[in-house]
């Protein structure tokens, strides 16, 4: 595999939790597919979600799925591995999952400036100190 390609992604060794393996997929999913509108609308606090693989924060829920499951704060992350695979995860562990996974992306400072800031903007939104 191309050194540069390995390093661009986020590995199962990078895991704070190994149930937040979805997390992991559902962000190299968005890497491949334009980071920068991901970490958009990440930072105004609404998902996006991909052939296979989805996150959806709170606020996003219908009544109908709100009624469904408990409040939580941070991410549903959904990821269909032939039956599908679920969890929530903290925003602080969001934070830190997509700043590991800018500081590994080839991109010019000026672009890792745009990029952090935007996860900043997020962190910030939520009390997180980054």
């Amino acid at each position: 595999m191309n050194k540069e390609i390995e390093l661009t992604y986020l590995k199962e060794s990078d895991l704070k939790n190994p149930c937040q393996y979805p997390l992991i997929d559902y962000l190299n999913i968005a890497n491949g597919q334009g980071l920068f509108k991901f970490l958009s609308c990440i930072s105004n606090d609404h998902t996006i979600g991909y052939d296979g693989a989805s996150g959806i924060f709170w606020h996003e829920l219908d009544e109908y799925d709100k009624s469904q499951i408990k409040p939580y704060e941070g991410i549903l992350v959904e990821v269909d591995y032939g039956s599908n695979s679920e969890i929530i995860v903290s925003n602080e562990d969001l934070v830190y999952y997509l700043k590991l996974l800018v500081s590994r992306k080839p991109m010019t400072k000026e672009k890792k400036d745009q990029a952090y800031a935007l996860i900043h903007q997020f962190a910030e939104k939520h009390g997180i100190k980054d």
